[in-house]
């Protein structure tokens, strides 16, 4: 009873072709169709299930998906006869995540259908873990995005997020902006720029890719006019940001106008006897655009010096007492003072008349007892008569005797 050789001629090996198959398929990858990227509500993720070998399927076997904290479903659309199937995810707008894979190793489920290979063994439907080698979320970076950009901020004036609210160019303008994108990341911002708030009269929307700061040159803005900031952006998905707008900027271009400005606490003075303090008042200064924010004066020899006390500020009060200076007697002093205004102009300067420092007493003269000659009796009990000549002062006069 000796057969053929296993394999050689005349054996059953070599006469036949018969496969004993009792080993269902198994899934070796997971990956998908659809270029890496980012996707929200409406599109559709293609899902690839490998085999390692052909299977024949029945029905819509699904897949669960891990998309935040509404989970999405893939289902079988094609593929049917060969190693890989194919099926298809409808984004919903409930979806959100930064690395598509599926639920788990069991996700892949029949659904009431079957998977079998040609000779009718069962798949066995284990996938590989999530995040692991040949898993979806290994193998691809798809991102499922439906919420929407944030910006923040918006600064009208600055490139540094600074807001401003007045400026002194008519002619340039640098606007800042933040943003911030939860899941896929902003892909570009855009800005514009209007004289009412949200407006796009003087700059329509433009793209300023992925940068949070621009500066706008060659403008033409009015005077006294406010201008209106807007920016807005776009993430890798396609989601819009809701439009924000800055509190505005107002151009103010003209410089304060002057007042009046006098020496002495009441009314105006030439002659002070104090050797290390002046005083100084003034009013009548205005700016119709932002308002004046600082005043600044100095103390000179000269109309308009500063070689006693350089410009100083003094806020936005309106006298001012200097002291610890050291004043010389029979000097002339010249107190100045301008204006700045909240967008940086300078008032032109304005001096007082100058206050002479006036430190020694006039010189005496005589006095006599009598009104024409000094006598040395009186025979009157109730009236004593004097007169005196010769007091001088060389600098600010006799006031009083």
């Amino acid at each position: 009873l000796t057969l053929p050789n296993p394999g050689a001629e005349n054996s059953l090996g070599a006469n036949k072709n018969i496969i004993i198959d009792n080993i269902g398929p198994l899934v070796t990858s997971v990956s998908s169709t659809t270029a890496d990227g980012a996707y929200n509500a409406g599109d559709t993720v293609v899902v690839s299930v490998t085999f390692n070998e052909n299977v024949i399927v029945t029905g819509t076997p699904q897949i669960d998906l891990e998309t935040g904290s509404t989970d999405g479903t893939a289902s079988y659309v094609s593929g049917s006869g060969s190693t890989a199937l194919l099926f298809n995810y409808l984004i919903a707008a409930s979806h959100n995540t930064s690395d598509l894979d599926y639920l788990s190793t069991s996700a892949l489920e029949l659904n009431s259908g079957t998977v079998k290979d040609a000779v009718g063994n069962n798949a066995t439907l284990t996938l590989p873990a999530t995040g692991a080698v040949n898993s979806l979320g290994s193998n691809k970076a798809i991102m499922i995005d439906n919420i929407a950009p944030v910006i923040s901020l918006v600064a009208e004036g600055g490139t540094d997020g600074v807001d401003i609210d007045y400026q002194s160019s008519a002619t340039t303008l640098a606007i800042s902006w933040s943003g911030s994108d939860s899941v896929s990341g902003i892909s570009k911002y855009e800005y514009a720029l209007g004289t009412t708030s949200g407006g796009t009269e003087v700059k329509t929307w433009t793209n300023a890719a992925t940068v949070t700061s621009v500066s706008l040159s060659g403008l033409s803005l009015g005077d006294g006019s406010k201008y209106y900031a807007s920016v807005k952006a776009t993430d890798k998905a396609d989601n819009v940001s809701v439009v924000k707008t800055g509190d505005g900027i107002t151009i103010d271009i003209t410089a304060p106008t002057v007042g009046t400005i006098s020496d002495g606490t009441v009314a105006d003075i030439s002659f002070t006897a104090s050797a290390n303090s002046l005083y100084a008042k003034w009013t009548g200064f205005s700016d119709a655009n932002s308002g004046i924010s600082n005043y600044e004066y100095a103390i000179g020899t000269t109309s308009g010096g500063t070689d006693t006390k350089n410009w100083t500020s003094n806020g936005i009060d309106t006298t001012v007492t200097v002291t610890s200076l050291t004043l010389t007697s029979g000097q002339v002093y010249y107190i100045s003072v301008k204006a700045t205004d909240l967008a940086g102009n300078v008032s032109s300067v304005i001096t007082t008349n100058g206050v002479t420092v006036d430190l020694a007493g006039p010189i005496k003269g005589t006095v006599l007892d009598g009104l024409t000659a000094d006598a040395d009796w009186t025979t009157n009990t109730d009236t004593i008569r004097a007169s005196w000549a010769g007091f001088t002062d060389p600098l600010s006069g006799i006031k009083k005797y």
